[in-house]
């Protein structure tokens, strides 16, 4: 992150942070903005800006979504704008940063961050976004894929919330490395380990069966994020739930050769939920496997 942000420079640059639901891309982006405020005349992190376009409400939309910007940015609840060119005439010799946190439609990025030159020098705008693509078509080059973290990793996430520490509690080790195994998204060993916190070893070991044989609430409803953001597309769904229920591992020819007489277009929708973050393909030419969102259950 340190490459693409290059404080040093004078240049506006706008910074994609890309990767599944619950991976840890606000997170990050939450931290580099406590981190990096105080280096900025004006500074703005706005949560949560996806579902805030609707496409037969252009102008509109965009108008109500730069009104939110500007009063979350300069603190006025009661900021009224008549017209899209507000944010350029108001940023443009401001040295900003700002965080867009959760962008699900390019329109906001157009209503927000539509050109570099709305800002002053050295500003910097941080995109978070689940769609690559949105990104590519923002002509945003310099992304950061939060990638899944390693089982060392996994393990000091889920003991930070399940023991207060980075390593298992005596006697916690083998039960803390059987929960690890369910799920290496961030956010689920959160879950998990909130769930288990303070409870005795006795309590640990009788949850782990129903913790294997069905997804905590909270995860499934992170993973159902992922699925909904595919909106009406029926090919889209179709492939993504081919690969969840019965691809899962598989490599990516093989997968291509058994759906290939069906009716679903496989090579542009399997690419397109790779942009999504929903599934993950390895990069080796002869050995492809495809797992979900770049995370295994």
């Amino acid at each position: 992150m340190s490459l693409l942000l290059s404080l040093e420079s004078n240049e506006v640059k706008m910074i994609g942070i890309w990767g599944p639901a619950g991976i840890g891309k606000s997170t990050i982006a939450r931290a580099l903005y406590n981190r990096l405020s105080s280096n900025f005349q004006v500074t703005l992190f706005m949560e949560n800006v996806k579902g805030s376009y609707w496409s037969n409400e252009s102008y509109s939309s965009k108008l109500r979504l730069q009104e939110r910007f500007l009063s979350e940015l300069f603190n006025d609840k009661d900021l009224r704008i008549k017209n899209l060119g507000v944010v350029e005439n108001r940023l443009r010799y401001w040295k900003v940063l700002i965080v867009l946190d959760d962008v699900d439609n390019i329109e906001q990025l157009n209503a927000l961050a539509d050109r570099p030159h709305w800002f002053g020098v050295g500003s910097r705008i941080i995109v978070t976004t689940k769609h690559k693509d949105i990104l590519e078509a923002h002509d945003i080059n310099h992304i950061y894929e939060v990638g899944i973290p390693s089982r060392v990793e996994a393990l000091q996430i889920f003991c930070q919330s399940a023991f207060r520490q980075d390593s298992p509690a005596d006697g916690y080790v083998e039960l803390a490395n059987e929960v690890t195994k369910l799920t290496r998204l961030p956010l689920g060993l959160s879950v998990l380990g909130s769930s288990l916190r303070g409870k005795s070893k006795t309590k640990w070991i009788r949850a782990l069966p129903s913790l294997k044989a069905t997804l905590h609430v909270d995860i499934e409803r992170i993973l159902r994020i992922g699925y909904d953001s595919l909106g009406d597309n029926d090919n889209l769904k179709a492939i993504f739930l081919h690969v969840a229920c019965l691809f899962n591992g598989e490599r990516k020819d093989r997968v291509t050769q058994l759906l290939e007489n069906s009716d679903l277009d496989i090579e542009s929708g399997l690419d397109v939920l790779v942009e999504r973050a929903l599934i993950s393909i390895s990069s080796d030419k002869h050995n492809q496997p495809m797992n979900l969102g770049n995370v295994n259950f």
